[in-house]
């Protein structure tokens, strides 16, 4: 039996899988449209004109509604707030979110005003009018007011709901981007550093005396980097989930414990969150295990990392997707896995690789700094191509028009993204084309220092767009 060392390199694997995934958007980002929540119809329509009281309001939404994440308010002519019953789920569907409505005494123009959570999440609301005539009343003060048993009475006074829709804070404020940019800086420094020892380390350690010489040591290094990340990754969870609550709520207050429990305990937002409390501590054993130099310790990490990878795609866009979620999310998370080898494999090589590497004094010490890099390029080059193409892929399916590139908010930010995406492969490009050639050289380590740092830092804003565009409503 060959060992792990003797066998054929992944390069045609990796390659396959790419034209899979280039093929695999050019389909579907042609047939597949977008589907997230939103309200698909109601009753009393938008702008109709009622002859006749309404005695309830009847919301259709795209996905299931969530009462517990719900709020519907209507308002009077005069602007003061119509007494309303409870929310609850029509019997037919959980997608029709039904009502009672208390006494309208004034006609004129009511507005309805909901708020609800997709499947990733994310707080979405709406408004609409409808004009209620003035024969409507005459018609209700003539008809004798018998009780309807279809009818369920509305507390006096009305249903107070929480105040949702009335908010200072969102998905969108400052705290929470700089919470999901610090997930993903964490995730991607532990994916990093995963990929760099098993794809770059390995295979330059089979090339290099020099490297293999100090293998076992620079393989500590990386463990202790990915540690970590992962646990800066684990201090951010919880954060998540409160601020997550908190975007529901629509203030930056600490929630109460059962909407707390109710946001992790429902949707696709809490799937990923419960994945991220579960998979980080796997993640830590596993990077603490190989700081003391058990091999098995890369192996759990490397279990936990992949998990870790499925989290962004639970929580943004790529949930939202009811449409094909099993296409969309396992894309997700091969941009994800694209992000952290390239990005996170770049931190890893200018933190622990170079400096390990020019810590030896010995005459290999440039010998080991070449063959990391050259080790680096093709792994490199693999995973930022699975970033570029599934990020390609959902951008298509997410805007789903060219028009919509520059006629939404959505579509500029992602066209800012593209750009640094477009400074990284061009920093990128130079590293490998001129620099590289040059690292023999004397000066040649601190020139890679310097370039490859520029490099990282354009990927840094990158994840940082990637972190505010996530909060943004996608074009309709």
């Amino acid at each position: 039996m060959r060992s792990w060392r003797e066998r054929p390199r992944p390069g045609k694997a990796w390659t396959g899988l790419i034209l899979a995934l280039v093929v695999t958007g050019s389909v579907g980002g042609a047939t597949l449209a977008w589907a997230h929540q939103t309200l698909v119809s109601a009753d009393p329509a938008s702008e109709s004109e009622l002859e006749q009281v309404p005695r309830e309001l009847r919301l259709t939404f795209y996905e299931p509604v969530r009462l517990s994440f719900t709020v519907v308010e209507l308002f009077a002519p005069d602007g003061s707030q119509v007494p309303l019953g409870e929310p609850r789920l029509s019997e037919a569907s959980d997608r029709v979110l039904v009502v009672q409505v208390g006494d309208l005494i004034r006609s004129g123009s009511h507005t309805v005003r909901w708020r609800t959570t997709g499947a990733d999440g994310h707080p979405v609301e709406g408004a609409y009018a409808f004009d209620l005539l003035p024969v409507a009343l005459e018609s209700e003060a003539a008809a004798p007011h018998a009780a309807d048993p279809a009818q369920e009475p509305v507390p006096e006074g009305g249903f107070v709901p929480p105040p949702l829709l009335e908010r200072s804070f969102d998905a969108s404020s400052w705290p929470f981007v700089l919470t999901r940019w610090i997930s993903l800086l964490a995730l991607t420094g532990l994916l990093g550093a995963l990929v760099f020892r098993v794809g770059v380390l390995a295979a330059a350690s089979r090339n290099s005396g020099a490297v293999r010489a100090h293998e076992a040591g620079w393989s500590r290094e990386l463990a202790k980097l990915g540690l970590w990340c992962a646990i800066l990754l684990l201090l951010a969870t919880p954060v998540r989930l409160v601020l997550q609550a908190a975007g529901i709520r629509g203030e930056l207050a600490v929630p109460e414990l059962d909407l707390l429990v109710s946001v992790a305990s429902t949707g696709a937002w809490g799937s990923g969150w419960i994945l991220q409390a579960m998979g980080v501590p796997v993640v830590i054993v596993g990077f603490w295990l190989a700081t003391r130099g058990h091999r098995f310790g890369w192996a759990l990490a490397a279990v936990g990392g992949v998990g870790l990878a499925l989290v962004p795609a639970l929580s943004g866009h790529a949930a939202g997707a009811s449409a094909a979620p099993l296409l969309t999310i396992p894309a997700n998370a091969v941009h994800v896995l694209g992000a952290g080898g390239w990005m996170g494999g770049l931190f890893a090589l200018l933190v622990v690789g170079v400096p390990a590497a020019l810590r030896d004094r010995s005459a290999g010490s440039r010998e080991g700094v070449v063959a990391l890099v050259r080790a680096f390029s093709p792994v490199a080059l693999v995973f930022a191509a699975l970033m570029v193409g599934t990020g390609t892929f959902m951008a298509a399916l997410n805007l789903g028009s060219w028009s919509a590139l520059l006629g939404s908010g959505y579509g500029r930010v992602l066209l800012l993204k593209g750009a640094f995406v477009a400074a990284v492969l061009a920093l990128g490009a130079r590293n490998a084309l001129v620099v590289k050639p040059g690292l023999g050289e004397a000066g040649g380590a601190e020139r890679l220092r310097r370039t490859a740092g520029m490099e990282l830092g354009a990927g840094l804003v990158v994840l940082l767009v990637t972190a505010a565009l996530v909060a943004l409503p996608l074009p309709r």
